[in-house]
């Protein structure tokens, strides 16, 4: 009798002292399942918010390049040349509205021929600051790329209403000018697929 009382005892301990990993590792699977599921969680809340629109409506951004190619422009009797930028636009781009356009900065393109020719932007009533313009003698008659200087000019008058002029003072080889714009009137996902063909004629 005392024998199957310890059989008993036994058989005992070994289902309760067995039972104590299985509820370990239980525990230690929903412990990892948990660190797991959270960051997923987090993850997914951040990427829904990054997909809603922004509460300040920023216009998207657009690109026209025009063509100017290697056009020789220089002053006369102390007067800049002037480049007619809205002008060009419209030549360049026919059907293109600008009038629902709000300019943010131009990039010009272009050379001097002993590299103390100045750049400046006019928009509606203001003027920028002058922007020199770099080129040497040997580089003004090159037609590599390289040989161009980029000049970036920020808007000094920012609702653009008016003339958009580059006056330059010098003697200039302008390739191109990158006019950078966008819309007007802010609707909430930008211009749709009918305008955005305009900016296709980005080409370095």
């Amino acid at each position: 009798m005392k024998l199957t009382a310890q059989n008993n005892n036994t058989s005992e301990n070994h289902t309760t002292t067995g039972g104590i990993p299985t509820i370990g590792r239980i525990s230690l699977l929903l412990a990892l399942l948990m660190l797991l599921v959270l960051p997923l969680n987090a993850m997914a809340g951040r990427g829904w918010q990054n997909a809603q629109p922004s509460k300040r409506w920023q216009g998207e951004v657009q690109r026209f390049v025009l063509d100017f190619h290697d056009s020789r422009l220089r002053g006369h009797r102390g007067e800049p040349a002037i480049l007619y930028l809205k002008k060009e636009l419209l030549r360049q781009y026919p059907g293109i509205d600008v009038t629902d356009l709000r300019l943010r900065k131009v990039v010009l393109v272009a050379k001097t021929k002993v590299g103390r020719g100045m750049a400046q932007l006019r928009v509606g009533p203001e003027l920028s600051r002058m922007y020199q313009v770099a080129g040497s003698p040997p580089d003004f008659h090159s037609r590599n790329r390289h040989s161009y200087d980029r000049t970036r000019i920020l808007n000094p008058f920012m609702p653009s209403w008016g003339p958009w002029q580059l006056h330059l003072r010098g003697h200039f080889k302008v390739r191109k000018v990158v006019v950078e714009v966008e819309q007007r009137h802010r609707p909430q996902y930008g211009w749709g697929r009918q305008r955005d063909g305009f900016h296709l004629k980005m080409r370095w």
